[in-house]
């Protein structure tokens, strides 16, 4: 029986290629800073974003709490 060689570096050349042909698809990106990430990271937890609608709307409250107390103006007219 003939013994198969096995070639270690076609693996590494059939990687390379493929690497090489899905860099063509990779989307360019910007270099981001810590301050960047930190924000991204706010923008998109649910938890924070609860806690900042909370705090909007006990915000609001007073306001609209206000609002009852003081007297309204209503104005009407009427043409026959």
């Amino acid at each position: 029986m003939k013994e198969r060689r096995v070639r270690r570096g076609g693996f590494r050349v059939y990687l390379f290629g493929l690497l090489f042909l899905l860099s063509f698809g990779v989307i360019p990106c910007q270099a981001a800073d810590l301050l960047t990430f930190y924000e991204l990271a706010l923008q998109n937890d649910p938890q924070f974003r609860a806690a900042h609608f909370e705090r909007q709307a006990a915000a609001e409250a007073r306001p609209q709490a206000w609002a009852g107390l003081l007297p309204t103006l209503s104005f009407s007219y009427d043409y026959s």
